[in-house]
């Protein structure tokens, strides 16, 4: 697998994880309670542009981001609802534009507030970041902008969607 390169632009994503504490603290309170840290997870470690991985039963996804401007990271825990049909079929993620069958891209819901959840067809794995890496694309844009673009995506769905409340 092609590694991305060390530069760091303006638009630098890059945060650092001392601790298991410290990374659950990037989460909302409402979410930390399902958390579930993976055990072969080696801190400290350097994230370049964002974190992601799944609890063991595939129920859950959590995302850890920190975009430009804000202090800290911020983790955000998605529910896998899947795809809505039992037929396969196929989808492209919100994010990357990926495209994949049912048991790739798929409804992922997060909790806005005790009586709000929003959702978005992503890649399931939440692995955007790897399938620009490793699919290249017709565009013009090489793979770190696709990218940062995605890490935008991000950051806007938690500054327009999950922080207001």
């Amino acid at each position: 697998m092609p590694s991305l390169t060390a530069t760091f632009y303006p638009h630098d994503y890059s945060f650092e994880i001392e601790s298991e504490t410290e990374l659950t603290s990037f989460f909302r309170l409402r979410d930390r309670a399902r958390v579930i840290v993976r055990r072969d997870l080696d801190l400290p470690m350097r994230v370049q542009y964002y974190f992601t991985w799944g609890d063991p039963s595939g129920a859950y996804r959590y995302l850890l981001l920190k975009k430009p401007g804000w202090e800290n990271p911020m983790g955000l825990v998605f529910r896998n609802r899947g795809s809505s049909s039992e037929a396969a079929s196929g989808s492209i993620c919100d994010w990357c534009h990926a495209y994949g069958s049912s048991n790739q891209i798929g409804l992922l819901t997060a909790m806005v507030s005790a009586k709000r959840t929003v959702g978005m067809m992503l890649c399931l794995d939440l692995s955007c970041g790897d399938k620009i890496e490793n699919n290249p694309s017709s565009s013009n844009k090489d793979p770190e902008t696709r990218i940062l673009q995605v890490c935008e995506k991000m950051g806007r769905f938690f500054d327009e969607t999950i922080r207001p409340n």
